[in-house]
């Protein structure tokens, strides 16, 4: 900060501290030959002497330290830096040009680094009371309630949230069910519904990948909700997490994430395949399946270009068509609503009370091998601490959706590894099974079996490998049919 006395001497003193650094050493390193027999003497030896002297002083202070020889603790680096100078230069005295070559590695470097640095950044502006985040990929416009109210895809320029609909926008309906307080939703809940409107932006912070997060905080009567709109470096996808503190009665949470694509059923995850729902209500059929089992997404597809909404802690939602209203400034699309909570009296009267936390994101250009990377990325927590180690099994010249969902020790003790495969998209599928070197040099041979991890198939059942006999694992072709899952047994 130049603004201040100290902020302004620091940055005068840092303008010429490096030119300086420069020309010392350039003085004391004018008789080459004497550089190279004293540099490991004067330089590199009190360099690796001080560096444990400076982990003990970091660790008394801080802490916390690490120490690494080629990590140079703080001023250090003077140190590293002459010896690796002065040993050299006798050599680089030779090289032609050397001045023009280092002056355009410089001039190169510093651009290449500046072109990196923006592009691993996002960008947050302000307009007025809204935040405009872009990240390359995502145009998000965030308004001074917390709701987002457009979003581009920049690669197809395509607006995903319809006109005059908000995204993230949190309601609350009655939750009154005439049976199994706890249990069932009543279809006329859905007319209930009323938008929370007491919100507003808290804080917009820079994340430590370098995105953007904007903090939101929405109030309702024994209701706080403290929201998360995150914005990561060149992703699709606009995440969100909340952390709800729930004292309402008889009430029920939804968020709205409404999106511009319009279709006649909704895809929903389930286990090892998809579920269609209607989001146009036609039938007494249609209508009785206002709220559906989400799982881990539900996805919105139409003939060309998909939008997905992928939740890690909430696993129903409902579906309805938007229908254009220019009175009212509504355009067309889909409207997907999450729920989060209720409040039942019975049996348990405090039921829910209390801390909630939740996450989901929406997905853009959203093909199904994009929604099951965010799934599993939503869904699947990092495990610190864990060694570095390449996977047991993979999947090489994949064709169609085809998912490698587990790996284990088969529960018959013999040390076999059982792989449990499925096509997710409802279309064939083929893959080229990969093992690990060690697995591969011990000439490990692979088998399908049942569910029961047994050699005995159905006969009637499609088969993942060809041929029912044990065979070579590495470079074993797996075929799927549409929706079929296979499990492999691979002996080692």
């Amino acid at each position: 900060d130049v603004s201040s006395f100290g902020g302004f001497f620091y940055i005068i003193a840092f303008s010429f501290i490096m030119q300086g650094f420069l020309f010392v050493s350039g003085y004391f390193s004018k008789n080459v030959d004497k550089c190279r027999l004293g540099a490991a003497k004067n330089f590199l030896l009190p360099y690796i002497l001080l560096m444990p002297v400076m982990f003990v002083v970091r660790l008394g202070v801080f802490g916390d330290a690490k120490f690494d020889l080629l990590s140079p603790s703080h001023a250090l680096w003077f140190l590293l830096v002459l010896f690796v100078y002065r040993f050299m230069i006798k050599d680089l005295e030779k090289v032609p040009g050397i001045l023009i070559l280092s002056a355009g590695l410089l001039l190169a470097s510093s651009r290449a680094e500046a072109g990196t640095a923006s592009m691993a950044r996002v960008a947050v502006t302000h307009d007025g009371d809204t935040i405009v985040l872009d990240n390359g990929r995502l145009h998000v416009r965030i308004e001074a309630d917390g709701t987002v109210s457009s979003i581009v895809d920049q690669r197809t320029n395509r607006e995903l949230v319809p006109a005059g609909t908000r995204l993230g926008r949190y309601e609350m309906l009655k939750d009154e069910p005439f049976h199994w307080d706890a249990w069932d939703i009543q279809r006329d809940a859905f007319l209930t519904a009323n938008a929370l409107s007491e919100a507003s932006i808290a804080s917009v912070d820079e994340t430590a990948n370098g995105g953007a997060v904007v903090h939101a905080v929405t109030r309702a009567k024994g209701v706080e909700i403290r929201t998360g709109i995150v914005l990561r470096p060149g992703s699709a996808t606009l995440d969100f997490t909340a952390d709800v503190d729930w004292h309402a009665v008889e009430q029920f949470l939804k968020v709205d994430m409404p999106v511009t694509v319009q279709a006649v059923n909704a895809q929903y995850e389930c286990q090892y395949g998809l579920v269609e729902r209607p989001i146009n209500k036609n039938t007494r059929s249609d209508d009785a399946k206002f709220e559906s089992c989400t799982h881990r997404f539900v996805r919105i597809a139409d003939a060309d270009y998909a939008a997905a909404v992928v939740n890690a802690s909430t696993y129903g939602s409902d579906v309805s068509p938007i229908h254009a209203d220019a009175a009212h400034g509504t355009g067309r699309g889909t409207m997907v609503r999450l729920s989060l909570l209720s409040a039942p009296l019975y049996p348990d009267p405090r039921t829910d009370q209390g801390a909630h936390s939740f996450a989901w994101s929406l997905v853009a250009d959203a093909d199904m091998n994009a929604v099951l990377d965010e799934a599993a990325r939503l869904n699947s927590p990092v495990i610190g601490e864990l060694p570095d180690m390449a996977p047991l099994v993979s999947l090489a010249d994949a064709t169609g959706v085809i998912v490698l969902d587990w790996i284990k020790l088969a529960d018959d003790g013999s040390s076999d590894l059982i792989v449990r495969l499925y096509e997710a998209a409802g279309g064939n599928a083929t893959a080229t099974l990969r093992l690990d070197a060690a697995l591969s040099d011990a000439k490990a041979g692979v088998r399908e079996v049942n569910l029961m991890e047994e050699p005995e198939l159905d006969a009637e059942l499609p088969r993942a490998l060809a041929g029912d006999e044990p065979m070579p694992a590495d470079g074993a072709v797996v075929s799927l049919a549409p929706f079929q899952l296979a499990t492999l047994r691979i002996r080692r």
